[in-house]
């Protein structure tokens, strides 16, 4: 059997070791993130109907509020636990709520 090493953190399976990650680097310690990330974002919003926001939505959720549809792509840059790399994302939002009970 091995034993986890003190003040490490650990992402599973555990047997590989300790895990670098945006909390820990290589040293055990977490990263100043000094400049780093670089984030850009553009957002685009624009309204649609009720109608075809609802034939989109899962079970026991209803539209609140006017029926806009904002689109969010983020480009992330920079980031010092990725070894100054990045990534990007892409978002698709509307005003929901559920109505419901939680299983």
């Amino acid at each position: 059997p091995y034993s986890f090493e003190p003040g490490q953190m650990y992402r599973m399976p555990t047997h590989f070791g300790p895990s670098l990650g945006p909390r820990q680097g290589v040293d055990g310690n977490r990263y100043a993130n000094t400049g780093s990330p670089k984030k850009t974002m553009y957002s685009v919003r624009f309204r649609t109907t009720a109608d075809a926001l609802d034939k989109l939505l899962p079970p026991r959720f209803e539209l609140v509020g006017e029926p806009v549809v904002t689109v969010t792509a983020s480009y992330i840059t920079n980031i010092e636990w990725l070894a100054g790399r990045g990534y990007n994302t892409l978002g698709v939002t509307c005003p929901v709520v559920f109505r419901g009970e939680r299983t």
